[in-house]
């Protein structure tokens, strides 16, 4: 077990490239929830070494991208070991065999703190050799001057921003550019992304380098604000020279690093419907031949990789991918192994779903199903009344395939039969 210090930092006053109200580090990193309060740490301690289950081995604190500054990096570790010295002598001369100090180590382009204007002219950070050797040398010489140092402690560090950082990259496409003239000039690229997904531009008051990647040596001749797709502010670099551009164009905001909120998942489109049958040549029949979609392919899978997919531990089944119309696919799946059942689900009963056609004659395709063994579910075709609204004046009808799989015929006002 390792307890995570919260060092006092007294005396490290100088701004945290964090704050954007000139906040100290020390200010900033008492802010921070993480880590056990000094006295609850004393009482922690004594207690996980007079556990017989706990085996008690070392520290951790987590220091953050604050600055950039290698000899506040020092300062900082002094102030560690001086709470290390305080806790070690109230549990009674404990030394530690681990010491994590955590990471926060400048990138190379170095976004942290730079949306204001005068910060943006900061010098580039040093090296992460450079802190690496300032962290260990300062903490080695503070645990000696202290009595602290023991043979064979090992020291960690978590350099993940300095070492990957700019490996991060994060795509959008603009959506609308937007121009001022009166009563002062300004630009707003709007794109399809969200400062929602780069929260560092909110917690670390980061400016991400943005470059086009559509026209990737074209010169600056624009300053713009390059804003997201939410109804907040959503700026997310403002006031960054970027070249003329237009919807459809694709933006790349550099050194975004890889976090938890990078992996974001924004749901672009349906990509296709599932729909389980009992006999596929009858559904094909149905699909293709009554309702008029386009069989693409067929196939039938019995690897690992689809018994996986769908959490069983073999399978065979028949796969006809259809056409709906638009180039979305509806697949029609048919297990042999495992045989299903079937659900014979209602219209109102929960994990039901439906799909719904866009047709051009509604009466005309409910006569395309007549002798076919899908059936009527709606008593009668309904047109809706949605004064003002996307519904009004809409024809629909719900319907069940051979397999009871429930799908709404939609036709839409001004719609010409085919």
């Amino acid at each position: 077990m390792r307890i995570r210090l919260r060092p006092r930092l007294d005396g490290v006053e100088a701004p945290s490239d964090f704050a954007s109200d000139g906040a100290s580090i020390r200010e900033v990193f008492q802010s921070y929830k993480a880590g056990v309060p000094i006295d609850d740490a004393v009482a922690l301690g004594r207690a996980a070494l007079d556990s017989q289950h706990i085996e008690f081995v070392g520290v951790h604190t987590h220091l953050a991208r604050q600055t950039a500054d290698v000899s506040l990096w020092r300062a900082q570790i002094e102030s560690f070991a001086d709470l290390l010295a305080e806790m070690s002598a109230s549990w009674g001369g404990w030394l530690p065999t681990e010491i994590d100090v955590g990471g926060g180590w400048p990138s190379p382009l170095d976004p942290v703190g730079r949306r204001a204007a005068q910060a943006r002219t900061r010098p580039l950070p040093a090296d992460a050799a450079d802190y690496a050797r300032a962290v260990a040398e300062s903490l080695a010489d503070a645990l000696r001057d202290r009595g602290l140092a023991r043979e064979g402690m090992l020291l960690e560090a978590e350099p993940g921003r300095a070492v990957y950082a700019d490996a991060g990259l994060h795509l959008a496409t603009v959506t609308n550019v937007k121009k001022q003239r009166d009563p002062d000039r300004r630009c707003w690229i709007e794109t399809d992304t969200s400062e929602v997904f780069m929260l560092d531009t909110t917690l670390e008051n980061a400016l991400f380098p943005v470059v086009s990647a559509t026209q990737a040596d074209a010169e600056p001749t624009l300053l713009a604000d390059i804003t997201g797709i939410s109804c907040n502010f959503d700026v997310i670099a403002p006031a960054v020279a970027v070249p003329e551009m237009a919807p459809g164009e694709v933006i790349a905001f550099l050194e975004t690093r890889r976090r938890g909120y990078q992996r974001c998942c924004m749901i672009r489109t349906i990509d296709h419907v599932g729909l389980n049958v009992a006999d596929l040549d009858r559904a094909v029949e149905f699909w293709c031949g009554r309702l008029g979609l386009r069989l693409v392919s067929r196939v039938t899978e019995t690897g690992p990789d689809i018994a996986s997919l769908i959490g069983e531990d073999s399978v065979e089944i028949e796969i006809a991918d259809l056409d709906a119309g638009d180039g979305r696919i509806i697949e029609l799946i048919m297990y042999v192994r495992p045989a299903g059942r079937p659900v014979g689900a209602r219209s109102s009963d929960p994990g039901t779903s439906h799909i719904a056609l866009r047709v051009d004659d509604l009466d005309a395709a409910l006569e395309r199903i007549q002798g076919s063994q899908a059936r009527q579910i709606s008593r009668h075709p309904v047109i809706l009344h949605d004064p003002g609204g996307a519904w009004d004046g809409v024809a629909c009808c719900y319907i069940a395939d051979p397999d009871g799989n429930i799908v709404e015929l939609v036709q839409r006002p001004g719609a010409a039969p085919s």
